[in-house]
């Protein structure tokens, strides 16, 4: 799989609560839900009763402003359902029109949601009271018929999100309350199974990635776990913290766990199973004047450093150069890192990328093109990242020895005294230091003085070209 990195790509662990004019609108966040038509997150906050969007940008402002609780949303076309209490209501993508409405009679709490292929919306009704049985049901959404679809027996106490596993032709259910298994439920003939009890109790929130790989929130514990599509393996951590952490959402473009926290008022983006692209350097110690200045005609080494923010190890992890514009030559263009433990940085230090700038370029804003292949528990994947960076025409012009800078590029005893100031008086470089290296030995030294004299006074052989 190929594709650039975006901007909630990057994201590690990021909590994103204000809008532009520094106001936390997501108070008593309850839902996040990733909309993939319009590349933002859509956040149901239980206490305002407001639909909040999370751009591209991390921006937030109003979807909707709303005057009662919200509980779950779901996204099934171009419509983003929201259930309260006893009611589901659904809301334009595009405009934020309310397009759906249907109320159930004799429902406490409806709850998570989710919808099958043939486009009937399932929803939880999570009953308080213990004379009454919790419920699932089902709503045909072309002509908002329902029905009870499970009612009590073998369902949990409080079942809270629930989710749809396409795969196994079921429901995955979770539930708020003291040792409720995840439990699946037979979309044939709603029979009822206890998968696995998760580490801790009250677990509020369900999601699935692409690779059936199952996500559930523990509230009071502030976890996160991920199970495998199967359920064989025991769970893993994949974040902790989280002030109350309740209904989550997975987005696939990014591999971005969405959290949000009750308690916190925050969304949670926990960066999942993917390297971070952290930073680069440009290098001309080894191929040019050691300025850090990239000029024409210098050989260039570029170090790439890169995160794993995942709790598991990458390994198989290489970078590439694979375009730059310019007219530049890479004359080494890859690089094996090997494995990235957990939560660690690496680079590839001891193996360069490596690039020649030629002697006719002028001065200008060049882009790279950066390659990140990696195996994770996800299987291998690649990444493409673009970096610029200024590239100066080179100070030096044809033959060396203009060390005095002369506009003229006359080489005469004028660059001898500027020479013999910088070796043995005042130190002060040049202000061009490959015109100063005379001998084309790339250091600038005795040599370079003697071979200016004998260029000047006996010889009159031509000193080095410009590099």
């Amino acid at each position: 799989m190929k594709r650039t990195i975006s901007v909630f790509g990057v994201i590690a662990v990021l909590a994103l609560t204000t809008s532009a004019h520094g106001e936390n609108l997501l108070i008593g966040a309850e839902c996040v839900t990733w909309d993939s038509l319009y590349n933002r997150y859509l956040v149901s906050c239980w206490t305002t009763g407001d639909i909040v969007q999370i751009d591209s940008n991390g921006g937030a402002s109003y979807f909707y402003e709303g005057t009662s609780w919200l509980y779950s949303g779901y996204i099934y076309g171009d419509v983003f359902y929201q259930s309260r209490f006893t009611s589901v209501t659904g809301y334009d993508l595009a405009t934020g029109d309310q397009v759906f409405f249907i109320n159930i009679p004799g429902t406490e709490r409806l709850r998570g949601m989710t919808v099958d292929s043939a486009g009937n919306l399932y929803v939880v009704d999570m009953v308080y009271s213990d004379n009454f049985p919790d419920k699932i049901y089902k709503i045909r959404l072309s002509d908002s018929t329902w029905s009870t679809f499970v009612s009590g027996g073998d369902l949990g106490n409080n079942p809270c999100d629930v989710i749809l596993d396409s795969k196994h032709n079921r429901l995955l259910v979770v539930g708020y309350s003291s040792n409720f298994p995840i439990q699946a439920v037979n979309l044939e003939d709603t029979s009822i199974t206890d998968l696995v009890l998760p580490p801790t109790s009250f677990m509020d929130g369900i999601a699935q990635d692409q690779f059936g790989n199952v996500y559930v929130s523990s509230y009071h514990a502030g976890v996160c776990y991920r199970y495998d599509s199967t359920f064989t393996n025991p769970p893993e951590v994949v974040s902790t913290g989280h002030i109350g952490p309740v209904n989550i959402d997975y987005n696939p473009q990014d591999h971005v766990l969405g959290v949000p926290c009750f308690l916190g008022d925050t969304v949670d983006f926990v960066h999942m199973g993917r390297p971070r692209y952290v930073s680069q350097a440009f290098s001309d110690v080894a191929g040019g004047d050691g300025d850090s200045i990239l000029e024409a005609g210098e050989t260039i080494d570029l170090v790439v450093t890169i995160t794993n923010t995942h709790f598991l190890p990458l390994t198989d992890l290489s970078i590439g150069l694979i375009a730059t514009t310019g007219g530049l030559t890479i004359t080494q263009g890859s690089a094996d890192i090997g494995s990235a433990p957990p939560r660690s940085e690496v680079s590839n230090s001891s193996s360069p990328l490596e690039f020649s700038i030629p002697h006719e370029h002028e001065t200008q804003m060049d882009s790279f093109y950066l390659e990140l292949i990696y195996t994770s528990d996800y299987g291998t994947e690649t990444d493409t990242v673009t970096t610029d960076k200024v590239i100066v025409a080179s100070c030096c012009q044809g033959i060396t020895g203009n060390v005095n800078a002369d506009p003229g590029d006359i080489v005469d005893i004028g660059d001898l005294t500027a020479l013999i100031d910088y070796l043995f008086i005042s130190y002060e470089e040049p202000e061009c230091m490959n015109e100063a290296n005379t001998d084309g030995e790339g250091a600038v030294d005795i040599g370079d003085l003697t071979t200016l004299i004998d260029y000047l006074f006996i010889s009159y052989e031509p000193m080095a070209a410009c590099p």
